[in-house]
Parts: structure tokens; sequence; C-alpha cells
């Protein structure tokens, strides 16, 4: 009884393994992980979503709409506004849709490009007196709050309004504030000093610069 059921489980995994190695057993993958990603998508899972994209994208396939779509809400849903955007603009480049034109058209007006960097360990903070009661413009405040915290270094889209931008410390009369509302051209507040940092601190940056200069890439494509 053993050996029959071993020689099943066996056939059945012969014949349910994907052949990653043919065109066709990628293809046959990227519509597998596409639909597991729509699903996902509609369960309002976004987590799953940009973790279904990453393998996806690390297939080197082109993309198809729907899942250049659902990325694009996912990116949007943890307040990272510049990644919707750029995967907005590749969605458009495949199919003429009113909602992605709608979509971005919102981005433009409601939304300036801004860059802002300081010295690491981070240690300057963005405020925003007049934080925004829609959500989703809220979550992009949010998401470049973090992005201070962790890196001290935020290049991208955010609700045009107010923000403050200086180090912790209220107490260090040496403090820099920076008070602005976004325009449509570029604003950047680069705090950073000639100061030589230290070799983790050049490779953390190193990686964010090559990050950000991906995401233009694809932008400018």
């Amino acid at each position: 009884m053993w050996f029959v059921l071993l020689a099943l489980s066996s056939a059945y995994a012969g014949e349910s393994a994907t052949d990653l190695t043919s065109p066709e057993g990628r293809q046959a993958e990227y519509v597998r992980l596409a639909e597991e990603m729509y699903r996902a998508t509609k369960r309002n899972n976004w987590t799953a979503v940009e973790r279904l994209y990453g393998q996806l994208d690390e297939m080197g396939m082109p993309h198809t709409f729907q899942v250049l779509t659902n990325a694009a809400h996912a990116a949007r849903n943890r307040g990272d506004i510049t990644t919707a955007r750029v995967r907005l603009i590749e969605a458009s480049r495949i199919q003429d849709s009113k909602e992605i034109k709608d979509w971005l058209w919102d981005i433009q007006n409601d939304f300036g490009p801004v860059k802002l960097a300081a010295d690491l360990p981070a240690n300057y903070r963005l405020e925003c007196p007049g934080m925004p009661f829609e959500p989703l413009h809220r979550k992009a405040v949010e998401f470049a709050q973090q992005e201070i915290m962790e890196k001290s270094y935020f290049e991208g889209i955010l609700p045009r309004t107010d923000y403050v931008f200086r180090p912790y410390g209220e107490s260090d009369e040496s403090r820099r504030t920076f008070k602005f509302s976004l325009r449509a051209d570029k604003q950047t507040f680069d705090l950073r000093t000639h100061d030589e940092p230290t070799r983790a601190d050049r490779k953390k940056r190193e990686r964010i610069d090559r990050k950000i200069a991906k995401q233009e890439a694809r932008e400018q494509g």
C-alpha cells in the first residue's frame, strides 16, 4: 500500500511541477502567480500583492496591465505614491484606460515632488502641521516620515501642503527649520554635511541612491 501511495505522490509531483526552464513553463508560472495576486487584491491583502509582484518582477517577463494595476494599488495603499505612479505609467503604455488616466491626473494635481536628505544615522524629522484628512494622502505623508526616520532620505511626491523638515532636539540652537508648500517643480532640501560618513553609512546611501536611480530610469523609460 505504501508503495502505491509513494508512486502516486511522485507522479502527481511530477505533473504539478512547473518547468521554469522553458518559455511555456515560465508563462504558466507567471499566469499562476498573477491569478494569486488578483485573489489577494480582492481580499485587500496588499502585503501579499506586493510580495507576489516582487516574484513576478524577478521572472523578467513583460508585465500585464492587470498585474501593474494591482501593484499600483498595493503601493498606494502603503503610501508609496512615487512607486504607484511609476507602475501606473507602465500600465498606461500597455492599455488606454480612463481609470489610469484619471488616477495619474489626480496625482499630478494633488502631489508635488520633493527631495529631503540629512546625515545618517537619521537625525531629522518631517512634520506636517496640516496633516491631510484624506486617508490615502495621510498614508503618503506617514510613508515619507517613516523613510526619513529610517534613512534620513526621501525623494518622491507628497500631498500639496505645508511641511517642516528639521532636526531632533528642541534645545539645539543650531537647528534649521524649513517650511514649504509643494509646487510643480521639485524642491530640494539637502542638509547633509561634508563630514566623512562611516563605511556603513556610505553603503546604505549607495543602496538608497541605486533604488532612486532605478525608479527614475523606469519612469523615463
